[in-house]
């Protein structure tokens, strides 16, 4: 495998490219909020609060194990810099290698690290609690960051041929059916779920401008979960539907909006001024892989041609 020549212009498209460098800006993100103060003990304490409603065989795996464990041993800390290290190093080498094969490499070894990140602390995305809802955060960032590596780790003339822009449509239009799906678990409609769906991203920071409409959302769901959680389910169901079928241009501004949505209202924006915070939640990452899909899927555009010697895939 060869690396591109110095100063010559990379063979992928557009599409490619942002995701490349917006999954790196997301590990390097992840990273430094590791290194906020004190965050070795927040981020156990906001892991342990994840547990709620999850079965009794994770709970006692990850809260009365791994934290628990964590905690009398006095390896918080520890675990916490090596996390932020390992973190800022996918980051930073993602984007310093994007046209060299180290960069490959990087994309692999953060396939694991993405899915320990998303089964110890996302609580597996809330899967196998049957409490999963994209609106509020599912099926968890760590997860989205591995889909992402998984399709930048595609062949060269998977991507140079167009076809990754139809496939990211579907898999987007997919994903949101399902998503609507499993809005309809049955602990989603009930007014203590849709409370404390919104309650539990709100709490995480001060009441101000931008949690007031969190807290009138759950006071919502208090009030009318059925008429609500119905609304949501037909929300996801019309974007992944015109994901699917491309009926109008309207679906990407549908998809932002429900991206934003979810950001604001479902995620607190990832709870990014508490000082406690993670990772910046899926709502960003969301509007990553639209605007992906978007450019590579508006009308009159043509898919990238392959040059005449592209180097092989590094």
């Amino acid at each position: 495998m060869k690396s591109e020549p110095m100063g010559a212009a990379p063979p992928w498209p557009w599409a490619r490219n942002l995701l490349w460098v917006g999954l790196g800006v997301l590990w390097l993100v992840d990273g430094a909020l590791a290194l906020q103060p004190d965050m070795y003990m927040n981020m156990l304490d906001i892991v342990a609060m994840g547990g709620w409603g999850q079965p009794a065989w994770m709970v006692s795996l990850i809260n009365d194990g791994l934290i628990q464990w964590l905690y009398s041993s006095h390896l918080a800390l520890a675990a916490n810099l090596l996390l932020a290290g390992v973190q800022l190093g996918i980051g930073a080498g993602l984007l310093y290698f994007r046209h060299k094969p180290a960069g490959r490499w990087l994309l692999v070894a953060s396939l694991p690290v993405a899915a320990l990140i998303w089964f110890f602390g996302e609580w597996a995305g809330g899967l196998f609690g049957l409490d999963v809802s994209l609106i509020a955060g599912g099926p968890g960032a760590a997860m989205l960051y591995l889909l992402i590596a998984l399709l930048l780790l595609q062949p060269a003339a998977w991507w140079q041929t167009g076809a990754q822009s139809e496939r990211l449509r579907r898999w987007l239009g997919w994903t949101w059916l399902i998503g609507a799906l499993l809005q309809c678990l049955p602990d989603l409609w009930t007014a203590r779920t849709q409370s404390l769906t919104y309650l539990g991203a709100a709490v995480l920071s001060r009441q101000s401008l931008l949690t007031a409409p969190i807290y009138a959302m759950a006071a919502l769901g208090a009030r009318h979960p059925i008429w609500l959680n119905a609304i949501l389910v037909l929300l996801m169901a019309a974007l992944g539907y015109l994901l699917l079928r491309r009926r109008t241009p309207w679906m990407w501004v549908l998809g932002a909006l429900v991206a934003l949505f979810t950001w604001w209202i479902g995620e607190n924006f990832g709870a990014l001024l508490s000082g406690a915070s993670t990772d910046p939640n899926t709502g960003p990452v969301w509007l990553l892989l639209l605007a992906c899909a978007w450019w590579e899927c508006r009308p009159h555009s043509a898919p990238t041609a392959a040059p005449a010697a592209a180097p092989a895939d590094g």
